[in-house]
């Protein structure tokens, strides 16, 4: 890279920053600027002063810090500047390379400028597009996921003391029915004291099924309510612990299917979903969310770029004797991107026959364990995406 820049070293609340004229060519001391308007006035000033002393706007190059560095990122490129974003593993690489490394606050915004004048990097395109508002739906998507899945452990504790069995009577406790019972009555006890119209009742009002469906299965409730014990009496305070949670499980399940609803009418916008729901398992939300996270694939130059960023790249030690091979992968990238491939891959192994399953299957049958031979077809699994983003082709089975 050449030409003027501002570089920042981006930590929370708070940024250290400096401006060079060209590469080993700084302009002032190193600032420390507070994330508030009257902080962010100073990039404009060291900009327009920048751009006075060389006849061209700076670029500002600053670490991906995530939440840290948003703001910053979204003041620049509201007063026109480009925005570069560097991993925090390239500047630790760029001071680690010095005689004596050395890290302080002051001296970060030149070692992020060191690699920002060694590398060709991708100008960070503004923010507020459709890519931008789905990968935001996806991380709240997986954080909500999280939120139901730690709700659902919880709950299963609680159906075993307060309704033991319960999955051996209708199978799924999260299925409606059983849900429906335990949310309006919430212990056996409860339940055995309601005549079987009243909970049938119940039960097609929270799970709207028909009438016959209804009926019959509040004739098995009554049989379970008769032949099982509780662990807990009627009154205990768990009893409105699970009605409570099996609403919240319930309001969660409706929140999940809203935002997947919404990151379909989006990425309905974009050109490459066509395309990606042609390879198997990734019509669903799988696919979206790798959707998201990929972004532009445009950004990524090859498809060991796209692996890299996932974290599936193998490592590399070799030196003398030792190989370098069978080693594990970095994992140093996008891990909902990587967690998201691997579930893809197992999800395929089960439902699809396609080259992926056969590579995996053939990585199995050469030794490697099942997790390792998924983590292999991960990594073909990214490059088969790449390929049909990149040329917005539809998959063709080979």
């Amino acid at each position: 890279m050449k030409g003027p820049v501002i570089a920042l070293d981006v930590s929370k609340g708070s940024s250290h920053l400096r401006g060079f004229k060209s590469f080993g060519v700084p302009v002032g001391k190193t600032e420390r600027i507070h994330h508030s308007r009257e902080g962010f006035s100073v990039i404009r000033e060291i900009a327009e002063s920048l751009g006075k002393e060389t006849g061209e706007m700076p670029s500002v190059v600053l670490e991906s810090t995530g939440v840290y560095s948003a703001c910053v990122v979204r003041h620049c490129q509201s007063i026109n500047l480009a925005v570069y974003l560097i991993s925090p593993l390239a500047s630790a690489k760029m001071r680690k390379a010095e005689i004596r490394p050395t890290k302080t606050d002051a001296i970060d915004p030149s070692t992020i400028a060191k690699v920002f004048y060694s590398r060709e990097l991708r100008r960070l395109p503004v923010q507020g597009g459709a890519r931008d508002s789905l990968r935001e739906l996806s991380r709240i998507y997986g954080s909500e996921s999280e939120a139901l899945t730690e709700l659902k452990n919880r709950y299963r504790r609680l159906l075993d003391l307060i309704w033991p069995c319960l999955d051996e009577a209708w199978g799924d406790p999260f299925s409606s029915v059983p849900m429906a019972i335990v949310s309006k009555y919430g212990h056996p006890e409860i339940l055995a004291t309601k005549a079987k119209a009243q909970i049938a009742r119940a039960i097609s009002a929270g799970s709207f099924a028909s009438k016959a469906k209804s009926e019959s299965e509040a004739e098995k409730a009554k049989e379970y309510s008769k032949g099982h014990v509780s662990g807990v009496a009627a009154s205990s305070p768990y009893v409105a612990e699970i009605r409570a949670k099996a609403a919240e499980i319930r309001a969660k399940d409706a929140k999940l299917d809203s935002l997947r609803k919404e990151m379909e009418r989006i990425a309905d916008s974009i050109p490459e979903w066509r395309c990606l729901k042609t390879v198997p398992c990734c019509s669903g939300i799988s696919g979206l969310r790798i959707l998201a996270e990929i972004g532009d694939v445009h950004r990524f130059e090859t498809p060991d770029s796209l692996v890299a960023y996932a974290g599936l790249d193998p490592c590399v030690s070799q030196s003398g004797e030792i190989s370098g091979k069978g080693l594990s992968i970095t994992k140093k990238g996008n891990s909902v991107l990587r967690h998201r491939a691997y579930l893809v891959v197992k999800t395929m192994h089960q439902f699809s026959d396609c080259p992926i399953t056969g590579f995996y299957d053939k990585k199995k049958s050469s030794g490697l364990s099942d997790k390792a031979a998924a983590v292999a077809a991960s990594n073909k699994l990214l490059r088969v995406i790449y390929s049909v983003l990149s040329k917005r082709a539809e998959f063709v089975q080979q």
